[in-house]
């Protein structure tokens, strides 16, 4: 057949099935509408999120251990977080411009005394000293180094 005649039998096929010509047409654009919908849906939520995100400062991320569940019951074995895991994800997220691990414990030397440790180059080199509670002068463990006047 010469392309001529193809098209010629297309629209008589057009013309001689208008309601089937009709649907397809219905339906292809209601697919169309339905996947740009969809994507202007999911392009609104993620800029939603990243504004909310911004909003809290978006320049931190804190990642707690979990506890590991199986068959959806909470294990008794508890997921830790390692210096290894802080290193893994500095050299291969290539996303991340800085990763800090911190520890963070209420063992001692009474149970309710939080402490916290971090590494020297989040703090800039120096080092705070601990205290016992939050705005508290007394320091419980002061570290060697002065503490961070910034």
């Amino acid at each position: 057949m010469m392309l001529g005649e193809t098209v010629r039998v297309a629209f008589q096929s057009i013309r001689d099935h208008k309601l089937r010509a009709l649907l397809t047409m219905l339906g292809i654009i209601i697919g169309v509408g339905a996947v740009i919908a969809v994507v202007a849906i999911g392009t609104g939520a993620q800029r939603a999120i990243q504004a909310r995100i911004e909003a809290l400062g978006a320049n931190l991320l804190t990642i707690y251990p979990g506890q590991m569940f199986m068959m959806g019951r909470a294990s008794d074995v508890r997921v830790s977080l390692l210096v290894r895991d802080a290193e893994a994800l500095q050299r291969d997220a290539r996303l991340l411009s800085a990763v800090e691990p911190e520890l963070s414990t209420c063992s001692a030397p009474r149970p309710t005394t939080p402490r916290s440790g971090i590494t020297p180059s989040r703090t800039g080199g120096c080092s705070p000293r601990a205290t016992t509670g939050p705005g508290s002068a007394t320091p419980c463990s002061p570290l060697r180094s002065p503490p961070c006047s910034t």
